[in-house]
């Protein structure tokens, strides 16, 4: 049950974000900004090195990405973004 979660959030990353694969794999919670009032993934590498900003457009999919992501460092013993 809990991997099939994970799928759906890595799903909805994918296809909710228009994220490539190794976007979503380097994905850090520092990389969520808000930039003229809006939340983006500031300044992500993509095709051909070049950087882009993807605008956060499912904010309930960035609340949940966000928790896992803060979970996981907790457990990995590092320190809390902010």
């Amino acid at each position: 049950m809990r991997s099939l979660l994970i799928n759906r959030k890595i799903l909805a990353l994918l296809v909710g974000y228009a994220l490539r694969r190794e976007e979503l794999a380097t994905l850090e919670v520092e990389t969520i900004q808000l930039r003229e009032g809006r939340l983006v993934l500031a300044d992500l590498e993509g095709k051909g090195r070049r950087i882009r900003t993807v605008a956060v457009w499912v904010k309930q999919g960035s609340n949940v990405w966000m928790t896992a992501a803060i979970d996981l460092q907790r457990r990995e013993g590092r320190r809390e973004p902010g």
